[in-house]
């Protein structure tokens, strides 16, 4: 609802913004995995990791179709946020663990 006060320029440069920090979690994501996957694997792991992306996308949709009107989308996004921030946390504090190890 915040981006219906802002002017066009505010919005679009948003929007933007949004856009390209989505994508480079995308590229990071992408290159974590084919560093820690071996090379016989890495199929099998980015079709589990697509088969896990899919399958949240699809509890996520489901929330919002049993809630409806009773929750606003920045709330289901608030929400979303918050999951990413600790997951990103507890991937960040496991690369941190086995970049210490000799």
């Amino acid at each position: 609802m915040a981006l219906v006060l802002l002017r066009a320029p505010w919005t679009l440069t948003m929007f933007a913004a949004l856009g390209f920090l989505y994508n480079l979690g995308r590229v990071s994501v992408e290159v974590t995995l084919q560093s820690r996957v071996p090379d016989k694997a890495l199929g099998r792991a980015k079709g589990a990791m697509h088969s896990l992306a899919v399958g949240l996308g699809f509890v996520i949709f489901s929330i919002a179709t049993v809630l409806g009107d009773q929750a606003f989308p920045s709330t289901i996004f608030l929400g979303f946020a918050v999951v990413l921030l600790f997951g990103v946390s507890a991937l960040s504090i496991n690369v941190a663990r086995q970049e210490g190890d000799p």
